[in-house]
């Protein structure tokens, strides 16, 4: 009696640990299923942030050069400015102060992907540094869209209405190649005349100062966040694929 009962034990531990150990391997197979379903996602998103943070930047390298220019020339109208300043004709001032203030300062990046991954809940699947960068991009673009739409905008547009009132839109107009008013009979309205006007001058080294600001103090540390974020992904996809 006492050998069946240990047998009985023996058989019925045995029959309990086969049925942990099939558990054991159905619940691992699982998370192994699922860790690679998040990994083959993780790789997929990985490789569209590629694309977004690529196109991103380079249209922020154009961002930037424009902003490059706007500093140029409202420079070059800065040193002009005076009592004094007749050195221009109207159309070499046109010429100037049209790349001054035609193009707005407005660096619109995609951000798709980001807005996917941040609704849908995937952000998880990420390590923690990328999931910090793809958190904090929006907070990144606020700063930059400040300084872009309050600080440096005010500018160009007062420069825009001042030009309005004491200038000659006409002219302005007609110094578009795509453009044809044909020439203003008010022959005595100079833009240049600006150029003697202290609150001119005011407005234009507001607006220089905005543009420098712009490029170095939010242009140039965004740039190098979008070129880390591309550094980590190229490490990630390295180690996933």
């Amino acid at each position: 009696m006492e050998g069946r009962f240990v047998k009985y034990m023996l058989y019925g531990f045995g029959e309990v640990l086969l049925v942990a150990i099939g558990i054991l391997l159905a619940f691992s197979v699982d998370n192994w299923n699922e860790n690679r379903k998040d990994r083959d996602q993780e790789v997929e998103y990985l490789l569209s942030l590629k694309d977004e943070f690529s196109f991103n930047l380079s249209a922020l390298n154009s961002a930037i050069s424009l902003n490059e220019m706007h500093e140029n020339e409202s420079f070059a109208l800065i040193q002009l400015a005076g009592p004094n300043s007749d050195e221009l004709s109207e159309q070499e001032f046109l010429s100037i102060f049209r790349a001054v203030i035609l193009a707005e300062m407005k660096y619109r990046p995609r951000d798709g992907v980001i807005s996917e991954i941040l609704n849908s809940g995937k952000l998880e699947i990420f390590d923690q540094k990328i999931r910090t960068k793809i958190s904090s991009w929006e907070g990144e673009l606020a700063r930059v869209r400040f300084q872009e739409d309050i600080e440096h905008a005010r500018y160009r547009e007062q420069l825009l209405d001042l030009y309005s009132e004491q200038g000659n839109l006409r002219e302005f107009t007609n110094s578009l190649s795509s453009f044809d008013l044909q020439s203003s009979k008010f022959e005595n309205v100079l833009g240049r005349n600006l150029l003697q006007s202290v609150k001119f001058e005011n407005l234009l080294v507001g607006f220089y100062n905005t543009s420098v600001f712009l490029n170095r103090g939010y242009y140039s540390p965004l740039k190098d966040s979008i070129e880390e974020s591309l550094s980590m992904i190229d490490e990630r996809l390295a180690v996933l694929q």
